[in-house]
């Protein structure tokens, strides 16, 4: 979640062939911290440098042909914009949007755009060290 004089940052990607508007997210490489995804997530698909701030928090979602995605999100604020950023395939480009404009969307990828926004604009935040500051393996 990252937000600037009142819009947030989004990404525009192909989805299915399709476009579509999420906030940046993927997926935790093996070993990696999950804070540390996001802030390579966020500079991968949208070329801004970003320092996370806060937890937001967890989702579910359940969906009836991929199973169930466990969705950790974080508060951000932009260091840097990247000019010459290559961003991942699929990413068309980043933007800039109000809450209210993303309410109006509708071809957001997931219902856990709008979700995080609320629980964003609720104030919901946590410190980040909730999480645990190591990664152990077996």
């Amino acid at each position: 979640m990252v937000e600037r004089q009142d819009r947030f940052l989004l990404v525009e990607e192909v989805i299915d062939g399709k476009p579509c508007i999420n906030q940046p997210a993927g997926h935790v490489d093996p070993g990696e911290h999950p804070a540390d995804a996001a802030v390579r997530e966020t500079l991968e698909e949208t070329g801004y440098r970003v320092q996370l701030t806060h937890f937001l928090g967890i989702s579910v979602l359940d969906t009836p042909n991929a199973g169930t995605y466990y969705r950790l999100s974080f508060v951000a604020e932009v260091i840097e914009q990247l000019k010459d950023a290559v961003l991942d395939q699929g990413i068309l480009r980043a933007v800039w949007k109000t809450a209210d404009e993303i309410e109006q969307m509708n071809n957001l990828r997931s219902p856990l755009v709008r979700d995080d926004i609320a629980r964003f604009r609720r104030g919901q935040r946590f410190p980040l060290s909730l999480l645990a500051d190591t990664i152990r393996t077996p």
